[in-house]
């Protein structure tokens, strides 16, 4: 049977300032007794995800530097139980499934689209 993620730390990987702040008070509306961690690139990534091993890594996949595909190789590696999803506005086909996300979203992102990907999640 599947179980429901109740995230206890999320890290949210994004470059675009706006966007970043949007989700990080987004996801800290409907999950207010989870950490909340951001990055605006791989390499700034790594230290909370070190440091808190989050629960769920949501990650855009165009970022400054390494794209977010290469962040989800590494942190699938690093961490097999982590919850991935991708988020971007190219059309990536399968590579982030292929990578070793569990979800990839297409922006425009919907916030309800993104609720119902955290909260699907298996444990």
């Amino acid at each position: 049977m599947r179980r429901a993620v109740i995230p206890s730390t999320i890290l949210i990987v994004e470059d675009e300032h706006s966007v970043r702040d949007l989700l990080v008070r987004a996801v800290q509306r409907w999950f207010p007794s989870a950490g909340i961690f951001a990055a605006g690139s791989v390499e700034d990534a790594w230290e909370p995800l070190e440091l808190h091993q989050p629960t769920v890594l949501i990650t855009d996949y165009l970022l400054p530097g390494a794209n977010g595909l290469e962040l989800v190789a590494k942190a699938r590696d690093a961490y097999p139980s982590l919850n991935i999803i991708v988020i971007s506005a190219l059309n990536l086909g399968s590579r982030p499934l292929e990578v070793g996300a569990d979800t990839f979203l297409a922006k425009p992102l919907s916030l309800a689209a993104l609720k119902q990907a955290i909260i699907s999640l298996e444990a």
